[in-house]
């Protein structure tokens, strides 16, 4: 009895929160000017709070409505405001999410491609970028971007020089 009695009450405070919070639509208004806000302010990535916000934003429309089209595209923004503001840590983390929850979004391979970028050029996470890339290829191996992932795997950790070095070796040898 008492065991009902608090699911009961867990239950109607769940309602309760729910309700008392903005509806989808002006959740997705929220964001709209947010969007707008950044796009008429110059260096719009310069303002930390405003992309703070955004990215807050975006994750909170993702937890109240996961199962709503417009989830997955905002994880994918608030993941490039992320990267853009060189948060890696949550960066990767948001795009492993859209990964993971949506996997047949049309921006999940990009959001895939992306971690492994950022770990390899932010971080020189250079184990993690092999794993993102190699997950990659096995989850989109016919996607426009698996030729790009296979020469970053084929060259994870050289330095620039090292891949003119190597370029111009390659031609010397076909010339």
């Amino acid at each position: 009895m008492k065991k009902t009695i608090n699911s009961s009450i867990t239950l109607l405070f769940i309602l309760l929160v729910i309700s008392c919070g903005p509806s989808i639509e002006e959740k997705r208004q929220e964001i709209t000017n947010l969007e707008t806000e950044m796009k008429s302010k110059e260096m719009a990535f310069a303002d930390t709070v405003l992309t703070t916000k955004a990215v807050s934003s975006y994750l909170d429309f993702v937890t109240m409505h996961p199962s709503d089209s417009l989830s997955p595209v905002y994880l994918f923004k608030a993941g490039n405001i992320s990267a853009q503001k060189g948060d890696v840590r949550k960066a990767t983390e948001i795009f492993e999410k859209l990964v993971n929850e949506y996997p047949e979004h049309k921006d999940a391979p990009m959001a895939l491609f992306l971690q492994g970028f950022i770990h390899e050029t932010m971080s020189s996470d250079f184990k993690a970028a092999k794993v993102s890339y190699e997950r990659f290829l096995k989850m989109f191996p016919k996607h426009e971007r698996a030729s790009d992932v296979r020469f970053s795997l084929d060259n994870l950790g050289k330095s620039p020089e090292e891949l003119l070095n190597q370029m111009n070796i390659q031609d010397s040898l076909s010339s």
